[in-house]
């Protein structure tokens, strides 16, 4: 009820704002949440996924987008995947990990999400340091900034006692919610 709750609101963000990044620590779900809301929607979906690699590469998680080319003008890659991604109406842009974005990748983010070209939906670890285009995208209001948190100690026990099919006993649910501190992925 409260992953599907979740999605709700997250569905209702996006739709009202058009843009929506979600921030959390690892393993409490922003990415399959992203992917949860984006698949809802029913419209075409381009996902990058930000990783170390890509970061080191100009328009590194953009880059299935940039039409090939003999030019190393990094605007002109930024143009050529700028328009690949806004070729087609109502696109939904999904960035997992964008704290690993590159700055150019940042920079083209910035300008979809002011643009309002397509509908965004990012993900970033809570703690990271962020590219400042990125940042400024909720500062200035462009992304609406959800913030998920860590399961209760009643939501852990509901969790696993539905994943083991029967009833947790006391001092378990109290050793399995201290030692996950609510984490969905330490349960």
């Amino acid at each position: 009820e409260g992953k599907s709750a979740t999605v709700r609101l997250a569905l209702a963000v996006l739709l009202a704002e058009g843009h929506l990044l979600i921030e959390d620590v690892p393993g409490v779900g922003k990415t399959t949440l992203a992917r949860m809301v984006t698949d809802s929607l029913g419209r075409p979906v381009r996902w990058a996924a930000c990783t170390e690699s890509s970061r080191a590469i100009p328009l590194g998680a953009f880059a299935p987008w940039v039409a090939p080319t003999a030019s190393r003008d990094p605007i002109a890659a930024l143009v050529s995947a700028r328009e690949t991604l806004v070729a087609e109406p109502g696109t939904v842009i999904g960035i997992d990990d964008a704290h690993m974005l590159d700055q150019l990748s940042a920079t083209l983010l910035h300008q979809l999400a002011i643009d309002r070209a397509v509908h965004i939906v990012a993900t970033v670890r809570s703690g990271e340091t962020v590219p400042d285009a990125v940042t400024s995208l909720w500062k200035d209001g462009y992304l609406h900034r959800l913030e998920l948190q860590n399961l209760t100690k009643e939501q852990c026990a509901e969790l696993v006692e539905r994943v083991l099919g029967g009833s947790l006993e006391g001092l378990s649910a109290d050793v399995i919610w201290d030692s996950s501190g609510g984490n969905p992925l330490f349960l």
